[in-house]
């Protein structure tokens, strides 16, 4: 079983929903916290409550979509911190006919969900290159494998993301670097009530079950990689 405790993990959209489940998760298990967020309220919130676990933590409020900006906030800090589990969680939702969609609400879509996906792998991939371990976490979405009415826009992003992960997969496992990518269905979030605002929220998955899958991988022996899973309710009805 692989040893968390002291590993420094880095997760984007990390103040709430499935992003902050998997921080709270990993710091009940002696991780400490890094990531980022747009939200400085929030970030401050989860800074607090992490607190109790007795682990460090460190917060950017950047959008994850602006390469250039990520840059010049994170450079520096990733030059003198070794990353070992990188999480690529941020993302947004719209869902409606193509016909209905702006260019930019759809631009929106792609640099957040896709190009921040880009962004943060291609500024913290070096570092685990040169060591020769890590793991990189993909939050994507069963629509990423099943097209939807009202799904080119987002499902558009996670089906891109699935060639992603799997090619970087292949790319990086001759360095010992584990890649997961993670197929949630319906989750308790933000994100749900824009799908399906009539959703019975008792019923469908918590951020917390998405988490729990998520720590699974991580506690494989390093000779294991699970590169992929769907997890879903057992009775979303």
């Amino acid at each position: 079983m692989s040893e968390l405790k002291n590993k420094n993990v880095f997760i984007s959209g990390v103040s709430k929903g499935i992003g902050k489940a998997i921080a709270i998760k990993l710091a009940k298990e002696g991780c400490n916290i890094l990531g980022l967020s747009r939200n400085q309220f929030d970030l401050d919130n989860l800074t607090s409550e992490l607190s109790q676990f007795n682990v460090q933590s460190k917060f950017f409020a950047v959008d994850v979509g602006d390469f250039y900006k990520l840059k010049e906030v994170l450079e520096e800090f990733l030059s003198k911190t070794n990353i070992d589990i990188l999480v690529n969680n941020a993302g947004i939702g719209s869902f409606k006919n193509l016909i209905d969609y702006t260019y930019e609400e759809f631009d929106r879509l792609i640099k957040t969900n896709l190009y921040g996906v880009f962004n943060l792998t291609r500024l913290i991939l070096p570092s685990m290159l040169k060591n020769k371990s890590g793991d990189i976490v993909f939050i994507s979405s069963l629509a990423g494998k099943n097209p939807n009415p009202g799904g080119t826009g987002y499902s558009a992003t996670k089906f891109a993301l699935t060639g992603f992960a799997h090619s970087l997969m292949l790319e990086v496992r001759q360095y010992d670097i584990r890649v997961c990518l993670v197929h949630p269905g319906s989750v308790d979030t933000d994100l749900i009530g824009n799908f399906n605002p009539n959703i019975n929220r008792e019923k469908i998955l918590k951020p917390e079950d998405v988490a729990e899958g998520v720590l699974a991988f991580l506690k494989l022996p390093r000779r294991a990689m699970l590169s992929e899973f769907e997890i879903r309710p057992t009775n979303p009805k």
